[in-house]
């Protein structure tokens, strides 16, 4: 019994100082890495561009250009005015939705470039 506990003690010690050797070799290999890694990668030679026909692209044809934005938009149509516009007269003209004009005219107002008149009158700055 006492040789299969000094034994086992022996094995126990081995096993501790080979865990330390990888160790030591795991944290050489790690710098190692570190160091070819920042070395410069080769570089390849250039591909050689390959022959492509050009794509023929049909024009479009009696289209009518459209504005831009919704905010050219409706700017547009408040810069048109002196008075001013409401919006049931910018919902009219652009057929945007409500929240979409609000949106517009309350970004043209942080901008700078209108200003409400009135209550629901914008004009132009």
């Amino acid at each position: 019994m006492k040789t299969l506990k000094k034994d086992l003690k022996a094995v126990g010690k081995d096993l501790k100082s080979l865990t330390r050797r990888t160790e030591k070799i795991g944290k050489e290999l790690d710098k190692l890495v570190r160091a070819q890694g920042s070395a410069k990668p080769r570089k390849r030679a250039a591909a050689k561009p390959k022959m492509t026909r050009k794509r023929v692209i049909p024009k479009a044809v009696g289209r009518k250009p459209k504005e831009s934005t919704a905010m050219a938009a409706v700017f547009n149509l408040i810069s048109k005015r002196k008075k001013g516009v409401n919006t049931t007269q910018i919902k009219a003209k652009t057929r945007f939705n409500d929240k979409k004009i609000w949106n517009v005219i309350n970004r043209l107002k942080t901008q700078g470039k209108i200003k409400s008149a009135q209550r629901g009158i914008y004009v132009k700055i």
